[in-house]
């Protein structure tokens, strides 16, 4: 579908909470962040490869992590550490592990991407000039959901949710 000289990046993931895994294959996609929790700390997950549309018939791999309750997983795309702060400097994947070990305990989801934007020098009223997509997977908290025998899940009561504040202002 994309015109001879275009490419798209791509990262896949698939949880398995009973497992306390996670798997992934990647094409040209900056490497995931992995912050198991405990004492440990951060670090980047490989997922070199090429991006779609470079080369026809490319084999992705699978790869697999322990992902055990208590960890937090960061996925982003590469508009995250290149962005140039207001000296041009970017942050890069390693300033990104560098600033997630920094982050206090006790971060919400949201407040650990602010953390990271501000470490990268993204602010809420910067322009932007590529893509800029930030997920944080954060098993840290119990989950809503309590498995049942079958695979299925039971939903149980949710905690009250509180709006957040969203970029574009909206709630």
């Amino acid at each position: 579908l994309l015109r001879i000289g275009l490419f798209a990046t791509f990262l896949a993931v698939v949880g398995h909470q009973q497992k306390g895994e996670i798997r992934f294959a990647a094409g040209g996609a900056p490497p995931a962040i992995l912050f198991p929790g405990t004492a440990a700390r951060a670090r980047l997950c490989d997922t070199s490869s090429l991006p779609l549309g470079i080369e026809r018939g490319v084999q992705y791999l699978t790869s697999k992590r322990r992902f055990p309750a208590g960890s937090l997983l960061l996925l982003f795309s590469d508009g995250l550490p290149e962005f140039p702060n207001a000296k041009g400097r970017r942050i890069g994947d390693k300033g990104l592990v560098t600033a997630l070990n920094a982050c206090p305990a006790g971060l919400t989801p949201k407040e650990v991407i602010d953390q990271l934007c501000a470490a990268a020098g993204i602010t809420a009223t910067s322009p932007l000039p590529d893509d800029t997509t930030i997920v944080c997977l954060d098993r840290r908290i119990a989950p809503r959901a309590t498995p049942c025998d079958d695979g299925r899940a039971v939903r149980t009561p949710a905690a009250k949710q509180v709006p957040t504040n969203l970029s574009n202002g909206a709630q």
